[in-house]
């Protein structure tokens, strides 16, 4: 279990309020913490870690992972931010740090599950012409979205959510896996920014952000038993990515794909019915 944290601002937030989100799920991913920010009217980026980033990521060579960590100071503001705590198991070297990136540092993520056949599809994309320089399943999930685009989402057999920034197109996108295992919830503002978490206790940091009962929700919860019928929660104003889901946008179109406070997201898996 990771955990994950991206806000798409189109005016513009201060670092802090991305590392507010992040903090609040600690106990998702005690054993690293990293930070991606850009500002688009820059062309360089920031990535940092943490007070819970081993040392030994700061000395690593990958390109993702950071030199300095928040104590020594964010200010600025960012329009792209992505932000992961880890839960080492399997790997637990620095090649594991998220965000990651991939492409000469083209494409950024923060991933939160695992994809079983990534050993395969490395092979696969090897033959395609793509290079890898870690062993992770992180990487072979970006190198996939540079060669299939969306398309990617049905070659991965496993679990996950993700969100992928193109820092070449200013495009945004976040998916979940078949049957919604992983978590992915967004809240959008009174500004537009979107806001994508874990849980939903990351958005309490957001200061426009009130804990509101979700009525009809609650109402259908209550007679029926149901929780995850729509793409609503029990909380006013905040929703999830349906399992088999995925949103896609650039950052300068994203008023044009949000209405009544909802992204409009993209259904990529329906179960085939047995015949």
């Amino acid at each position: 279990m990771c955990g994950i944290s991206a806000i798409v601002s189109r005016a513009g937030l201060p670092f802090d309020v991305l590392e507010h989100l992040n903090s609040t799920i600690k106990h998702r991913g005690p054993d690293d913490e990293g930070y991606f920010y850009q500002n688009l009217h820059q062309s360089d980026f920031k990535i940092f870690g943490g007070a819970d980033t081993p040392s030994e990521i700061y000395g690593a060579s990958y390109a993702y992972t950071p030199k300095l960590d928040t104590s020594k100071g964010t200010e600025g503001v960012f329009h792209i931010g992505l932000g992961h705590r880890r839960l080492s198991i399997i790997d637990t070297s620095p090649a594991g740090h998220n965000p990651l990136s991939y492409d000469n540092e083209r494409f950024w993520i923060t991933f939160n599950g695992e994809i079983y056949n990534y050993q395969e599809l490395r092979q696969e994309l090897k033959g395609l012409g793509c290079s890898f320089s870690t062993q992770t399943d992180t990487e072979v999930i970006l190198a996939a979205y540079k060669i299939w685009g969306e398309k990617c989402l049905d070659r991965f057999m496993g679990m996950w959510s993700f969100v992928i920034y193109d820092r070449h197109t200013q495009e945004v996108f976040a998916a979940r896996d078949r049957y919604g295992i992983k978590p992915l919830y967004y809240y959008v503002d009174l500004n537009n920014d979107v806001y994508f978490a874990s849980e939903i206790k990351q958005f309490t940091q957001i200061p426009s952000w009130k804990a509101q009962v979700n009525g009809e929700k609650a109402l259908h919860y209550l007679i029926y038993s149901t929780t995850d019928h729509t793409d609503e929660t029990m909380f006013s104003g905040v929703f999830h990515i349906p399992s088999g889901c995925y949103f896609k946008s650039k950052v300068s179109e994203l008023s044009t794909v949000i209405s009544n406070n909802k992204l409009r997201w993209v259904k990529w898996y329906t179960p085939k019915e047995d015949t």
